[in-house]
C-alpha cells in the first residue's frame, strides 16, 4: 500500500496478454477476516500520437460568446490523436493534468464508435493560454472501463438510479484493480 487504498508494485514490468492477480489482506491488528482479490489482463498498447487543441468562441450552455472566469479560464477542446486497431476490442482511460495538477474528470472510451479509425472524441477542459496540459492515455481492460464508466454515470447523475459502479474486486469492496499501458503527452495552451 503506497497511499490509503492505493496499492502499487514498484518493479513490475507487465506483459501484454498476461493475467495479474492481487490479494489484499487487512492488517492483522484490525481483527478483520476479509480478504480482497481480483485479476486483470494486461491489454495491448495503442500508440498515442499527438494532441489537438481547438479554442471555443462560444460557451457550453447555448452559444453565447465565452467570457473568462475570475482566473482567466475558458473552455477549450483537446482531442487525443491515436488510431484504434480494428482487430481488437479496446478500452481507454484519460487522466488530465493542468500545470501538473490532476483534474477530477473521469474520461473513458471504448472503441465502438471509432473501431479501426483515428480518434475524434474530444475532451473539454477549462484552462487559459500559457497553461501546460498533460494528457495520460491508458489502455485498460473491460472491467476497469465498466468501473469508471459506471462511476462517471453515477457522479453526473446520468444513470436511471444511482448505484455503486461494478467492481472487479471480491465483495463487499468498492474500488477496482487494473493493469494498464500509460503514455503521456503535453501541450502549452495557446
Amino acid at each position: 500500500e503506497t497511499a490509503a487504498g492505493l496499492y502499487t508494485h514498484p518493479d513490475l514490468a507487465a506483459v501484454v496478454g498476461e493475467r495479474y492477480d492481487i490479494r489484499i489482506q487487512p492488517n492483522p491488528t484490525t481483527q478483520s477476516e476479509l480478504v480482497f482479490t481480483s485479476s486483470a489482463i494486461m491489454p495491448a498498447s495503442v500508440p498515442f500520437d499527438s494532441l489537438r487543441q481547438e479554442n471555443l468562441t462560444t460557451d457550453m450552455q447555448g452559444g453565447r460568446p465565452q467570457r473568462p472566469d475570475r482566473e482567466g479560464n475558458v473552455f477549450i477542446i483537446v482531442t487525443p490523436i491515436f488510431t484504434d486497431p480494428a482487430e481488437f476490442v479496446n478500452f481507454y482511460q484519460f487522466e488530465l493534468y493542468k500545470n501538473a495538477e490532476r483534474q477530477e474528470a473521469i474520461v473513458v472510451y471504448d472503441d465502438k464508435i471509432n473501431n479501426g479509425n483515428t480518434n475524434n472524441r474530444p475532451v473539454f477542459l477549462s484552462t487559459k493560454a500559457g497553461d501546460t496540459l498533460t494528457v495520460e492515455m491508458q489502455n485498460i481492460d473491460e472491467a476497469a472501463f465498466k468501473y469508471f464508466y459506471g462511476l462517471e454515470e453515477t457522479i453526473s447523475q446520468s444513470s436511471a438510479a444511482p448505484a455503486n459502479p461494478p467492481s472487479n474486486l471480491t465483495s463487499p469492496a468498492l474500488g477496482f484493480f487494473k493493469v494498464c499501458h500509460s503514455q503521456r503527452l503535453s501541450i502549452v495552451i495557446r
